[in-house]
């Protein structure tokens, strides 16, 4: 029983792994949705055209930060996902079922630190840098 539930689990998440690659693909080609929208048109009228085409080193930060944190979130989430998993298939085990807490416990910790730190990086690059 224990090792169809294990196949079943690697099945499931190895399909989700698969699909997530799957790209959207449009009949005529490639379209460039920013440019044929009238964004840019936009933004000219707007006065934020130079600003669009400039990057500065708080953009590259604020980009970089981004993307730490948003792996970060990622990771604590499979984390998350796994705590529920062990609790699930502990069935009755004491021990599993305090491990499961602890792993759900300590995902939740680091997804509150990491929103505390993209609220504080935010803070810091809205604010205090420009």
């Amino acid at each position: 029983m224990k090792s169809k539930v294990i196949k079943l689990g690697i099945g499931f998440l190895t399909a989700i792994f698969a699909f997530s690659f799957f790209t959207p693909v449009l009949a005529e080609g490639s379209y460039n949705f920013i440019e044929d929208s009238g964004l840019e048109t936009t933004a000219d009228h707007a006065g934020y055209s130079e600003e669009l085409k400039t990057t500065t080193i708080e953009t590259r930060v604020s980009k970089a930060i981004n993307t730490v944190l948003g792996l970060l979130s990622i990771l604590f989430m499979v984390l998350l996902i796994y705590g529920a998993f062990t609790w699930m298939t502990a069935f009755g085990n004491e021990e599993k079922v305090k491990k499961a807490l602890t792993i759900i416990t300590e995902a939740l910790v680091g997804m509150m630190v990491i929103f505390a730190a993209y609220s504080i990086s935010w803070f810091v690059l809205e604010y205090l840098w420009t």
